[in-house]
């Protein structure tokens, strides 16, 4: 099979599911049965196509289809996985790194929120102002952040913030 825009993130949600071999018919039923990789591919679409009527109308259609809504102008890397995304926002002007890991009803938004790579994201968090979260973070559930994060730093839901003592850079959805 031919690798294009979507492969990566087909084979991520395929090593998720246990799915050996990865044919078209895989791709397909992936797309149309996973909303979060409905969201992901129109996303895709949306990004590729870079037109901001078009783009409100796919972000509307998306949103109605899956419950996650992101929006055209954000930037979303390699292997990112949303798992239950329903009531994710991915706001205007985000950045996500590769290899993140974004939980049920989180949202990224309202200023320029950039995620570098390796980051999970708890249930229900919301990332809000211009902040960036440093590589292999942990945003545990119902955590808001309104400041900067250290690489390797772990936000309690309280607001606290701690240092993970990591040995190696973590990527969700990698086989490292």
């Amino acid at each position: 099979m031919n690798k294009g825009i979507f492969y990566s993130y087909c084979i991520s949600a395929s090593e998720r599911r246990g799915i050996k071999k990865i044919n078209y018919l895989t791709v397909v039923s992936l797309i149309l049965l996973d909303r979060s990789m409905l969201a992901l591919f129109l996303y895709r679409l949306n990004y590729r196509l870079s037109k901001p009527l078009i783009g409100r109308v796919i972000t509307n259609l998306g949103y109605f289809l899956t419950g996650i809504e992101i929006y055209y102008n954000a930037k979303i890397g390699e292997k990112v996985q949303i798992w239950h995304g329903q009531g994710t926002v991915i706001g205007q002007n985000s950045v996500i790194g590769e290899g993140c890991l974004i939980l049920h009803q989180v949202t990224l938004g309202s200023g320029f929120v950039v995620i570098e790579s390796g980051v999970k994201i708890g249930c229900g968090a919301k990332i809000l102002g211009n902040v960036t979260i440093g590589k292999s973070s942990v945003i545990s559930a119902n955590a808001v952040v309104t400041k900067n994060i250290d690489k390797r730093s772990l936000v309690k839901s309280n607001g606290d913030v701690v240092i993970l003592e990591l040995e190696k850079e973590v990527v969700f959805g990698t086989k490292r």
